[in-house]
């Protein structure tokens, strides 16, 4: 039957050509299985029991690390005002402590790799857990990776392709448009999940423009205003598959569509793990004011346009143990900036043309009604299709955003039918007049009788949205009343004030080639806690990513991408009491390809390798127990294909490298020739490197500044044709390494110039804008964690890398691993409370809560 319903897609959809959808073999589970077994027989019971397993590098005397040492005036031995700068001409010139082998903390699930401080966890999901503080951007980045490539095969790709839409755009008037839309679907989560979607939606949309004065026709200047309200029902569902093709048969069981308006107590106990119910209603207005020349098949204009965006969810996702989890947030933004965008359509005269016969052709031969209907479900599956598809596209943006996020969490007992439904009146909005004073007593309750009283009800809505942003008071209100109706306690209770800067950018050549993402994406968070102990958080979050795609396939998809993240992102927590802990500091850098050769998984390795050698090094070798086994990442081969010669369909990989309290306070307390020795060491380029050898050892720096004689660099080191060149080189070299310099001063400084211990923010904002590159050195990412990790002890990091490879050939390899170091430095309380707070107010993928 699913193989008969599949070839009625096919001629459907007028295709030819079969593909063969591959699917995960269980003898590659199978395989998996054997090899841990192996690896449980080789270490024998001391692994089992925990003892002398696998080495992992920790300085003699090190301490466990606690990730909540408190913040003291001054550190150790520094009095009430900063350490004084010894001058010293050379380099320190005494080896670090020889490094001891300790056991590491393995788990039942964990195995140990001989030889490295590594340990192969089985919990490859658990890297997805809410209190693992990279788990957002990694399930973030993976849905955005499988979106819009083609992966499988050419038949998985039409599965996916293939969906059941049910969408009308009436005008009641001229500058009011209304939009019903029913609609279902097959996605993609994080962990190649495929999961179920039923949306219903309703949205209202009124624009306005006017031309302005202009001083040349060409280039006419415009204002508008727009406004929408819209409310949707969002239901998802995994299907327990991994490939699309085998949930076609949940995709046509439409008799099983179902919606999240109608609340009721039994519906609520009988949703599943894993699923999730959404209900957003949104409310925009916006003004623009643009210059912009239009001529046929092109446009170009810069803009300069401001959106106040307001949208309350209620969300509802089923948890293991038959726990539902409820979350209300209530958000405000205020969106501004300027903004270049160039649009160019080939063949764009045919295409109007085509479109303007088709509708008439339809509208003559088979009715009006009936050919507008027929006209509109072909422009969406076909004409629209095909037009972006030819559509090339140039745009620039700056981007400012300030908000306010509030959220309210409960855990509710699925089997406790008062608790049910209680949460059946509370979403049906069956509350009392103090609530409805607070705006949002009927959200639930809008969106379930919009159908019936759209027109009465939109200026009641705008009204409630305008100027709406949660604030402390009103949260605390809101939780009183609903943990009140409830008749259970909430989980959480937060607000989160935020501000955020980005400079995205999109270029696309049409059938070729896309390229976006951010040049510079800076955010600020600070979250309080309400009730309980009143907890704060400052995060600091600074990144760019780039999704680039290659070859583009009408309806299916870029055959070959290539995505890279990077993230700096640092956490500082000061609890209700006053009680303030050390920031902790996050370093994210993900990458991931379709349809690419072995030599990216080894960029892979090899990038985050590149980090890891040097941690603990202080300047000389390279720690070795630290870096990634290549031989555990790779699939083997298959027959007579060489591993350098394999290609893959798939390729994602994240590296998390976390420094804890400790290792932020080893860093502050490096002296300048140890922080130079460490920059010296992580040059590559051997020119470079020689010329600040000389530098150092004839020369002397305190203060953070460097003084050396210039003429004898000259004659010591340069013929006269290399002079110019030289002098430049060495001036740059010299900058980067003041900056540096500079850049440790501070995060060693723990006073103001009152003589006050400085905040805990205040040292996250330093260490984020040093992470960053924005510091006084101006180093990029990469290049600053090679130096700075080499002052800390390596047993004050934690350290995780996960990869995902679905390698072709005869054989078709699957490899999903997660690697570990020091795995209880990133499991203590404070560092899952931490993640967990983030997480809540991180950019939510849109398939979760």
């Amino acid at each position: 039957m699913r193989i008969l319903r599949i070839a009625v897609i096919l001629s459907f959809l007028g295709t030819g050509s079969w593909a063969q959808a591959g699917g995960q073999l269980e003898q590659d589970k199978a395989r998996e299985d054997q090899r841990f077994d192996r690896a449980s027989a080789k270490d024998g019971q001391a692994s089992r029991d925990g003892s002398a397993a696998s080495p992992v590098l920790a300085q003699p005397g090190a301490a466990e690390g606690s990730s909540g040492q408190e913040l003291s005036p001054a550190a150790p031995g520094a009095g009430s005002k900063e350490e004084p700068v010894v001058p010293s001409p050379a380099l320190i010139t005494t080896p670090p402590p020889t490094p001891v082998l300790v056991s590491p903390k393995i788990t039942t699930q964990d195995f140990p790799i001989p030889g490295r401080s590594w340990v192969e966890a089985r919990d490859v999901k658990g890297g997805l857990d809410e209190s693992n503080p990279s788990a957002p951007d990694k399930r973030n980045f993976e849905e955005n990776l499988t979106r819009s490539d083609l992966f499988n095969s050419l038949l998985e790709e039409i599965c996916g392709e293939f969906r059941i839409p049910l969408k009308k755009t009436f005008y009641p008037v001229s500058v009011l448009g209304v939009r019903a839309r029913a609609e279902r679907e097959l996605d993609r989560r994080a962990q190649n999940e495929i999961v179920l979607v039923d949306r219903v939606g309703l949205s209202v949309n009124t624009g306005y423009s006017r031309s302005l004065p202009s001083l040349d026709d060409k280039l006419p200047i415009s204002i508008g205003f727009g406004m929408s309200l819209s409310g949707e029902s969002v239901v998802i569902r995994p299907t327990g598959d991994r490939l699309k093709c085998r949930a076609i048969d949940d995709l046509l069981k439409v008799w099983n569509y179902k919606t999240a308006i109608d609340f009721k107590a039994s519906r609520l106990m009988n949703i599943k793990e894993g699923e999730v119910w959404q209900l957003p209603i949104r409310f925009t207005s916006s003004i623009s004011l643009g210059v912009s020349n239009g001529q046929p098949g092109f446009s170009a204009g810069v803009s300069f346009g401001a959106s106040r965006a307001g949208e309350n969810t209620v969300t509802l996702r089923g948890m293991p143990d038959d726990m539902l989890r409820v979350r209300l947030r209530i958000d405000e933004a205020l969106i501004y900036g300027p903004g270049l965008q160039v649009v160019g359509r080939i063949f764009a005269k045919d295409t109007d043309d085509y479109r303007l016969d088709t509708k008439n052709w339809l509208g003559e031969n088979t009715g009006n009604t009936v050919g507008k209907y027929g006209f509109g479900v072909a422009d969406d599956l076909v004409i629209d299709v095909l037009e972006k598809w030819l559509t090339w596209r140039l745009g620039v943006f700056a981007q400012w955003q300030t908000g306010s996020h509030g959220l309210i969490e409960f855990n509710l007992n699925q089997n406790d039918e008062q608790h049910m439904q209680a949460l059946e009146n509370l979403l049906q909005g069956r509350f009392d007049e103090s609530l409805a004073m607070l705006q949002d007593s009927s959200l639930i309750e809008r969106l379930a009788g919009a159908a019936k009283t759209l027109f009465n009800r939109t200026v009641d809505a705008i009204k409630a949205f305008l100027g709406r942003e949660p604030t402390k008071k009103s949260m605390a209100e809101l939780d009183r009343i609903f943990s009140g109706r409830l008749g259970a306690e909430a989980s959480f209770v937060g607000i989160n004030n935020y501000k955020q800067f980005s400079l995205p950018f999109l270029f696309k050549a049409p059938i070729l080639f896309s390229w976006k993402g951010s040049l510079v994406d800076r955010r600020e968070d600070r979250i309080r806690v309400i009730g309980g102990e009143g907890d704060k958080y400052e995060i600091y979050n600074i990144g760019r990513n780039s999704d680039a795609g290659f070859l583009d396939v009408p309806f299916l998809g870029y055959v070959f991408k290539q995505n890279e993240s990077q993230r700096v992102r640092v956490m500082a927590h000061r609890e209700g009491n006053g009680h303030q802990h050390m920031p902790v500091a996050v370093y994210i850098e993900q990458h991931g390809f379709s349809f690419g050769q072995h030599q990216a998984v080894e960029s892979m390795v090899g990038r985050a390798n590149g980090i890891l050698r040097y941690i603990g090094v202080r300047g000389e070798g390279f720690n070795e127990t630290a870096q990634l086994p290549p031989e555990m990442i790779y699939p083997p081969g298959d027959k007579n294909v060489p591993l350098e010669q394999m290609s893959y369909r798939r390729g994602i990989s994240a590296f998390t490298l976390l420094l804890n309290d400790k290792a932020i306070t080893d860093i502050g307390r490096a002296s300048d020739a140890e922080v130079l020795k460490a920059y010296l060491h992580a040059m590559t380029d051997r020119r470079e490197r020689e010329m600040m050898e000389w530098v150092i050892e004839n020369g002397k720096f305190s203060g953070g500044s460097i003084y050396y004689d210039f003429s004898s660099f000259r004659q010591s080191f340069y013929h006269s044709d290399d002079l110019q060149e030289g002098d430049g080189r060495i001036r740059q070299l010299i900058s980067y390494a003041e900056g540096l310099l500079k850049d440790v001063h501070r995060l060693r400084t723990r006073v103001d110039a009152q003589g006050e211990p400085v905040a805990s923010h205040v040292q996250a904002e330093r260490l984020s804008e040093i992470l960053a590159g924005r510091g006084a050195s101006g180093l990029p990412y990469e290049y600053i964690m090679k130096v700075l990790v080499q002052l800390v002890d390596p047993a004050d990091i934690w350290a995780e890398f996960s990869v995902s490879l679905d390698a072709r050939g005869e054989k078709r390899h699957k490899v999903q691993r997660r690697f570990l170091i020091n795995r209880e430095k990133g499991e203590t309380e404070v560092i899952r409370r931490m993640s967990e707070t983030m997480g809540r107010f991180a950019r939510s993928s849109k398939l979760g809560d």
